[in-house]
């Protein structure tokens, strides 16, 4: 199984803000052959997606230089709202790599 070389606590963070904000659907036509392409270049299986559950503790402990970075007063959920939010969105996009 592969394994990310380094921890990336800092995606899930952005992952939540760009989609929320935006109001991203990460299942639209064009968001859906994004995502292919983004894959595809860089020669990863969306199917790896489906692993990320498994390394949770594994990005955690990169949580903490996340918040080194937080402006005072800046309002941010722990770790694993943000890591949550992710694995509900790679549970939408599931039927990508089970067809």
């Amino acid at each position: 199984m592969l394994k990310a070389a380094t921890a990336r606590a800092r995606d899930f963070l952005d992952l939540h803000t760009v989609v929320t904000h935006f109001d991203l659907n990460l299942l639209s036509e064009g968001n859906v052959d994004l995502l292919r392409a983004v894959f595809e270049a860089k020669k990863v299986p969306l199917l790896l997606l489906n692993n990320l559950r498994e390394y949770r503790d594994f990005h955690r402990a990169d949580w903490p230089a996340v918040l080194d970075t937080v402006k005072p007063g800046q309002q941010i959920q722990d770790f694993d709202f943000y890591f949550d939010f992710v694995l509900e969105l790679i549970g939408k996009l599931e039927p990508l790599w089970n067809k």
